[in-house]
Order: C-alpha cells, then sequence, then structure tokens
C-alpha cells in the first residue's frame, strides 16, 4: 500500500470514526456545556483578578469575605459539571434517535446519583451524609457520567425502539403514556446503579465515580496533559484540516472531558491560592538563577508536590 492510500484509508476511518453515534452525542453534549463553563470563568477570574493590590482594594470595600458571591457562581457551574454532562450527553444522544430525550436525561441522572457516594468527611474527621459532594458531581465525575449517559442512551432507545414497556390505552394523555412507558427502563436502569453500588461498596470499600476516577481519568488525564499528549492532539487536529475534515470536531469530542478536567483541577489549584504563590517564588527562584522551571502537569496532586514552596 502506498502512502496516498494510507493516508486515504486513514480519512476515510476518521469520517467514519466522527459519524458514530456517540462521538457526535459527546461532542453536542459537551458544546452545551460552554455557557457554564465560560460564564464560570468569568466570576472566576473576577474573584482571582491577576492585579497588584486589587485583592486589598476588594477587601476595603467589600470586607475580606467579597469572593463568596462569585465563588458561588463558579460553585453552581464548574463543580457540578459532570451533572451537566450527564444530562447533556444523553440528552443529545437520544434526541438524535428520535426518542423521548427529556426522560431519558432524567434517568440517567437520577442513575449517576445512585452511584455517587452519599457521604463527605469534614476537615474534623466528621462524617456527613445524605449529601451531594460536589468533588463527584464536578471534574472528577466526568468520566462516569459519560459511561452512563450512554449506558442509559442506547439502553432507553432500545426499549423505545422495541416498545418494551408499559402501554396504556390510546385515550390517556401522551404525557402520562410516557411517564408510564418509562418505568420499566428506569427499573433496570436503578437496579443496575443498585448492584453496582452493592459490589463496590461491599467489595472494594468504594463507589464506582471513585474507582473509575482512580483507574481510568486519572491516567487519561496524565496523559492528556503531557508535552507529548499534547502534541498528539494539536498534530492530529491539524492533519484532518488539511485533509478537510474539521479536525476540534472530531478529536475536541474524545479529548474535551480530559481537557476540561485539567482545566477544572488548574482551578482547584487557584482556589487554593498554589498558582499565584508558587508564581512568586519560581520569579524569586528565576531571578537568582539561569535555570528554567515549567509546569509540564496541571493535576492537583501533582502539582501541588511538585510546586512546593
Amino acid at each position: 500500500m502506498n502512502r496516498q492510500k494510507l493516508f486515504d484509508s486513514f480519512i476515510e476511518f476518521m469520517g467514519r470514526f466522527a459519524q458514530l453515534k456517540a462521538v457526535a452525542a459527546l461532542r453536542d453534549g459537551f458544546i452545551m456545556t460552554t455557557p457554564f463553563t465560560i460564564c464560570g470563568s468569568v466570576f472566576l477570574l473576577l474573584a482571582n483578578l491577576p492585579v497588584p493590590g486589587y485583592g486589598d482594594f476588594m477587601n476595603s470595600l467589600f470586607g475580606k469575605d467579597w469572593t463568596a458571591p462569585l465563588n458561588a457562581v463558579a460553585g453552581g457551574t464548574f463543580s457540578v459539571l459532570a451533572l451537566i454532562v450527564v444530562l447533556s450527553i444523553t440528552y443529545k444522544y437520544v434526541e438524535n434517535e428520535g426518542c423521548d430525550a427529556m426522560m431519558a436525561a432524567i434517568l440517567a441522572l437520577s442513575t449517576f446519583l445512585i452511584l455517587m457516594p452519599p457521604t463527605i468527611v469534614t476537615k474534623e474527621g466528621a462524617v456527613v451524609g445524605d449529601i451531594i459532594p460536589k468533588a463527584w458531581a464536578g471534574s472528577n465525575g466526568v468520566i462516569t457520567a459519560i459511561l452512563i449517559a450512554f449506558f442509559v442512551s442506547c439502553v432507553f432507545c432500545y426499549f423505545e425502539k422495541h416498545h418494551i414497556g408499559i402501554k396504556m390505552p390510546d385515550a390517556v394523555p401522551q404525557g402520562v403514556a410516557r411517564a408510564f412507558s418509562a418505568l420499566v427502563p428506569g427499573m433496570v436502569f436503578f437496579t443496575t446503579a443498585s448492584v453496582l453500588y452493592g459490589l463496590c461498596h461491599y467489595v472494594g470499600a468504594t463507589t464506582l465515580p471513585e474507582l473509575i476516577f482512580k483507574v481510568i481519568q486519572t491516567p487519561l488525564q496524565g496523559l492528556s496533559d503531557s508535552l507529548a499528549g499534547g502534541t498528539i492532539i494539536v498534530s492530529l487536529q491539524s492533519i484532518l484540516f488539511w485533509a478537510g475534515i474539521h479536525g476540534p470536531n472530531v478529536v475536541g469530542g474524545v479529548v474535551s472531558p480530559l481537557l476540561i478536567a485539567n482545566s477544572l483541577d488548574n482551578q482547584h489549584l487557584l482556589d487554593m491560592g498554589s498558582i499565584w504563590a508558587c508564581r512568586s517564588s519560581t520569579t524569586r527562584r528565576r531571578r537568582s538563577s539561569p535555570a528554567r522551571s515549567t509546569m509540564s502537569s496541571s493535576r492537583a496532586a501533582a502539582a501541588a508536590s511538585r510546586w512546593a514552596c
């Protein structure tokens, strides 16, 4: 096979890949998160504007707790990104299949909430239950949200297209009939979620989002925020553009969840004050030595240890 045929085969493969239902739903679903991430970024920037004296000036006007309303907006956008993702991806997938997208999205959200950790441990060591932990409703739960969205979407569409469910008489209003038709897939989702929760809880003393984060999401984020990973992503986008395919639409649909999660880890560093404190320390070290040091990873734990000031 000569180079031209090899290149044509690659372009044909990527074109087909972009047409996959899952890839299209992933891409369109993350596009729906854009208003939340951009608006949240604006408020986050206002709370941490990198201007000398800005913080002291705002403290003098509004008091020391002036960032609380701004951080509340960031917490209601970035910190619930996984909830938004599971809704948007499920909605887009089921909508493209011509099924009841709203009902499927709500079922997916409920399934995701069943699998989330039900408690958090405070700084004092107290265990607080019956809560929705933002730690897993945000970037840490993104991959779990994607997997649940695909599972719920596929099963829901299969049940609806094959008329598996409770069929009501024609005289029943359509809204009521749709609600009853969702009972059977809903029981399947909730039973599956309950079994998975029990297995993770009693066998591994963990939860599914925590397990997926440790086994899948952390390694993938580590690859995506490395020099090699960034080079591959940009190069692949450029090659597809050169061949007449919109590169970011194809590649971004796959890597966007990881890049957004990396950005939220950077936000966590910013909230802890690690970025600005370490930047100042690094600047002083650079002035006293010709050696240069750069941060190559956005992972919160790794960055905190490498940038210990």
